[in-house]
C-alpha cells in the first residue's frame, strides 16, 4: 500500500538505467562485418538485415544517429516478426524518438516481442502494466523475464512478493528472488536482503543459521560498503522504501557515499542540509555538496546549485549552471534558460533563443514553458503574430510527451488555454482530466465554476470539485473549502469546519491557509483564541514570503499586550516590507522613527516614510503627516499643509482624522470656524467607531458643546481620552 509511489520511483530509475545498459550496440569489428555482409539482403526484405540497418541508425554506428531512419527499418523488420526489432520499435514509440510518442503502440510491440520470449521486452511490458496498475499482468511478465535471468525483473518479482502487489505476500519467496538479483550485482536487491536480515522479517532476526544473514554477509553492503551501495541504502531510508523513513540514517549513509565522490549521494546530501532533515539546516554545506555533484555533471544538482545562485541574485553563475543542466535535458532548467534570455537576467536579452529553450521544455510537458510560448506567439515576439500562433504553439504543445489523452496531458493543455483566457476550451479539458481523478484539474475546474469563467457560475459544483480534490489531500482545494465554510458560500457558515480545512491545508504548507489559520487562532473563530498559535502559523506563512502574514506578525511583535512582543523583530519586518513598497508597513516604520522605538528618534526619516504611504492615499499616514506639521517641534509648523493632509485622511473616512478636523472647525484653528461642519464630522467619527467622538456627540445633544470654545481643548476636556485610545489604523 504505502510503497506504490515509491515503487514507481524505483521502477523509473531502473528503466532509465536499463535504457543505457540494455541498448543493442555494435561491440567489435566482427559485428560490423556481419552487418556489412547482411546489408545487401535489404533489397530482398530480409528482416535480420532490416533490423541491423535500423540498429545502425539507432546507435549511430558508422552513420549519423537518425531515429527516423531507425524507425523505418525497425518497423519493416517488426512487421516480419523480428523479436529484437519489435522491442526497439516499442522503445521508439514509448519515448517519441523518430515518431510521434504513442504508448498504445509501444505496448503493442513490447507485447509482440514479449510473446516470443524476449526478456527485455517482457520487462518493459511488465513495467507498462504496473504503471497502469494492472499488477497481476505485470507480475506475470516480470516472472517470465526473471526466469530468464533478467536481474531487474528478479528484483521486482521479489518486491511484488515482499509487498503483495496483486498477489499473495510471501517474504520467503521474495528473499529467493532478491538473492538471485543480488548475485548479479543488483544493489537494491542487496539492500533489501540486508534490511530483511536487519529487521528479521520472515525469519528470526540474526538467528544462527539464518540464510538471510548468510547472504547479507556476502553482500557488499555488509562487509565492505561501495559508494553505490551506501547511496542505495541512504536512498531507502530517505524515501522510506520498505522501511520506516529515517532522515538521520539517510544522512549517515549518503554522507559516507558523498565522501567517496558519489554524485547522486552528494546531491541528496545537499537536499538534507538545505531542508534541515536528519541534520541541522546549513545552506553553506548544501551549496558545497550541490556544487560537488554539479561539477560531476549531475543535472539535478546543477539545477539546485543554479537556483541557490539565483536566490542570492548571482545571475551569471545561475545562468551557467541552468545552461549545463538544460543541455542534458532537464526541463526546469530549460525553462529557466529561456526565462533568463527572455528577461535578460545577467545576460543579453535574446527572445529568439528564449523561444528555442521554451520549446525544448514545452516538449517535455513543462506547463509554464507552454504558457510562455502561447504568450510569445500571441504577442508576436520572435515570430509573426497570430499567423504562426496556433500552428507553432500547438506543435510545441502537441509534441509534448504528456499529450496522449492522459489526464496529465489534458490538464497541461487546459492550463495553456487558461493562461490565454480561452476559458471555454480550458473548461472542457479540465473536465476530462477531473473526471479521471486528476487532483489539480479538479481544483482548477472548481475555480472556473466558482468564478463563472468558461461556464455559468455555480457554487454548488465548485464545492463538489473542491471537495473531491480536498478529500484526496490537495492543499489548495482544502483551503478553498475552508473559505466557503467561513463565509457560508453554498453551505451554512461554519467556523469550526472552516478551521478544520484550513488546518489540513496549512499542515501541507499552503501559505494562504497558514495565514487564515493564524487569524482564526487570534480571533478565536472555530477554536479557542490562542495568540501563541496564531504567531506560530504567521511565522510559517511568513517564511514562505507571504506578505500579509509578515505584516501581521510584525503588528503582533509590536503590541505591548502580546506576550511574544519583540520590537526589534517588528522593526526589521516593517523595514523589509517598506523597501518593497508595502504601504501600511511604511506607515508603521514612520511611527517607529517618530517615537524612537528600538532606534534613535528621527523625525526626518519618520516624515519620509509617512509621506511615502500618504502619497499612496493611506489615511493613517496622511493624518500623521498633518499632525506633524500642526504640532511637532521637530518639523516647521505649517497650518496649510497640516489642513491638507488631515482633510485627505478625513475624506478617506479615518475616524480620528474626522474628529480632528471637527475640532479644527469647532475652534477655528487653521481654518474658518464652522460649528455645523464640526458637528457633522464628530457624528461621522462616532459612527466610524472613534470612542472620543461619542462623548463629544453626547455633550452636543445635551447642549453643553458651546462651552468648549476658547476655554479647554477637546484633548483636555475629554477626561477619559487617554484610556479610550486613538484607533488610528484598523486592527489585525
Amino acid at each position: 500500500m504505502h510503497h506504490g509511489i515509491l515503487l514507481l520511483f524505483l521502477m523509473l530509475n531502473l528503466v532509465s538505467s536499463e535504457l543505457i545498459s540494455e541498448q543493442p550496440t555494435i561491440k567489435n569489428k566482427s559485428d560490423k562485418n556481419t552487418i556489412r555482409q547482411e546489408l545487401p539482403l535489404l533489397g530482398t526484405g530480409n528482416p535480420k538485415a532490416q533490423y541491423q540497418r535500423g540498429l545502425m541508425f539507432y546507435n549511430g554506428t558508422e552513420v549519423t544517429k537518425d531515429y527516423k531512419r531507425a524507425f523505418k527499418w525497425l518497423g519493416e523488420a517488426s512487421k516480419q516478426g523480428h523479436v529484437k526489432a519489435q522491442h526497439l520499435l516499442g522503445i521508439l514509440y514509448y519515448y517519441g524518438n523518430g515518431t510521434i510518442k504513442n504508448h498504445k503502440l509501444a505496448l503493442k510491440w513490447y507485447k509482440e516481442s514479449a510473446k516470443q520470449g524476449y526478456k527485455y521486452a517482457q520487462y518493459r511490458l511488465a513495467t507498462m502494466y504496473h504503471l497502469r496498475q494492472k499488477y497481476k499482468e505485470a507480475f506475470e511478465w516480470y516472472s517470465n523475464a526473471a526466469a530468464q535471468g533478467h536481474k531487474n525483473s528478479q528484483y521486482f518479482v521479489g518486491y511484488y512478493l515482499d509487498d503483495g502487489y496483486g498477489i499473495d505476500k510471501d517474504v520467503k519467496k521474495a528473499f529467493l528472488w532478491y538473492q538471485k538479483a543480488s548475485k548479479q550485482g543488483h544493489v537494491k536487491a542487496q539492500s533489501k536482503l540486508a534490511l530483511i536480515n536487519e529487521h528479521g522479517r520472515g525469519i528470526t532476526k540474526n538467528e544462527e543459521n539464518n540464510p538471510y544473514r548468510k547472504v547479507t554477509k556476502q553482500s557488499p553492503l555488509v562487509e565492505k560498503e561501495t559508494p553505490k551501495a551506501q547511496y542505495q541504502r541512504g536512498l531507502m531510508f530517505y524515501n522510506g522504501t520498505g522501511i520506516t523513513k529515517d532522515y538521520k540514517k539517510a544522512f549517515k549513509w549518503l554522507k559516507e557515499a558523498s565522501n567517496q565522490g558519489h554524485a547522486k549521494a552528494q546531491h541528496r546530501l545537499g537536499i538534507l542540509y538545505y531542508d534541515g532533515k536528519g541534520t541541522t539546516e546549513n545552506h553553506k554545506l548544501a551549496f558545497k555538496w550541490y556544487e560537488a555533484a554539479a561539477k560531476q555533471g549531475y543535472k539535478y544538482a546543477q539545477y539546485r546549485l543554479a537556483t541557490m545562485y539565483h536566490l542570492t541574485q548571482k545571475y551569471k553563475e545561475a545562468y551557467k549552471w541552468y545552461s549545463d543542466a538544460a543541455v542534458q535535458g532537464h526541463k526546469n532548467s530549460q525553462y529557466f534558460v529561456g526565462y533568463y534570455l527572455d528577461d535578460g537576467y545577467g545576460i543579453s536579452k535574446d527572445i529568439n533563443k528564449a523561444l528555442q529553450w521554451y520549446q525544448k521544455a514545452s516538449k517535455q510537458g513543462h506547463v509554464k514553458a507552454q504558457s510562455k510560448l502561447a504568450l510569445i506567439y500571441e504577442n508576436g515576439l520572435g515570430t509573426t503574430k497570430k499567423k504562426k500562433e496556433d500552428r507553432l504553439h500547438r506543435k510545441a504543445v502537441n509534441q509534448s510527451p504528456l499529450l496522449e489523452e492522459t489526464p496529465e496531458a489534458q490538464h497541461n493543455l487546459a492550463k495553456v488555454f487558461h493562461v490565454k483566457g480561452e476559458y471555454n476550451k480550458a473548461f472542457k479539458l479540465y473536465t476530462k482530466a477531473a473526471n479521471q481523478s486528476h487532483l489539480e484539474a479538479q481544483f482548477e475546474l472548481a475555480l472556473l465554476y466558482f468564478n463563472g469563467k468558461g461556464v455559468k457560475q455555480d457554487y454548488h459544483k465548485a464545492f463538489k470539485w473542491f471537495s473531491k480534490a480536498a478529500d484526496k489531500g490537495y492543499s489548495r482545494a482544502q483551503y478553498n473549502l475552508g473559505v466557503m465554510y467561513e463565509y457560508g458560500i453554498d453551505v451554512e457558515k461554519d467556523y469550526s469546519t472552516a478551521f478544520t480545512w484550513y488546518e489540513k491545508s496549512a499542515n501541507k504548507g499552503y501559505a494562504n491557509a497558514q495565514y487564515d489559520l493564524a487569524l482564526f487562532y487570534y480571533k478565536g473563530k472555530g477554536v479557542s483564541s490562542n495568540t501563541k498559535n496564531a504567531m506560530k502559523w504567521l511565522e510559517k506563512a511568513s517564511d514562505q514570503g507571504y506578505e500579509k502574514a509578515q505584516f501581521d506578525l510584525a503588528l503582533l511583535y509590536s503590541k505591548e499586550t502580546t506576550v511574544e512582543k519583540n520590537h526589534v523583530k517588528a522593526f526589521n519586518i516593517f523595514k523589509k516590507l517598506s523597501s518593497k513598497g508595502h504601504v501600511p508597513a511604511q506607515f508603521h516604520l514612520g511611527e517607529i522613527y517618530e517615537n524612537g522605538i528600538v532606534v534613535e528618534k528621527d523625525i526626518e526619516k519618520s516624515l519620509f516614510w509617512y509621506l511615502k504611504a500618504a502619497n499612496e492615499n493611506y489615511a493613517p499616514a496622511q493624518y500623521n503627516v498633518g499632525m506633524l506639521y500642526q504640532q511637532s517641534m521637530d518639523v516647521p509648523r505649517n497650518s496649510e499643509i497640516a489642513l491638507k493632509w488631515i482633510t485627505q485622511a478625513s475624506n478617506n473616512n479615518l475616524p480620528i482624522a474626522q474628529f480632528k478636523l471637527g475640532e479644527m472647525y469647532l475652534t477655528g484653528i487653521g481654518i474658518e470656524e464652522n460649528k455645523q461642519k464640526a458637528v457633522n464630522l464628530f457624528m461621522k467619527s462616532y459612527e466610524g467607531g472613534y470612542l472620543k467622538a461619542k462623548k463629544v456627540w453626547d455633550e452636543y445633544k445635551s447642549g453643553k458643546l458651546h462651552s468648549l470654545k476658547n476655554n479647554l481643548t477637546l484633548e483636555d476636556w475629554l477626561l477619559s481620552g487617554e484610556n479610550l485610545g486613538d484607533n488610528i489604523e484598523p486592527q489585525l
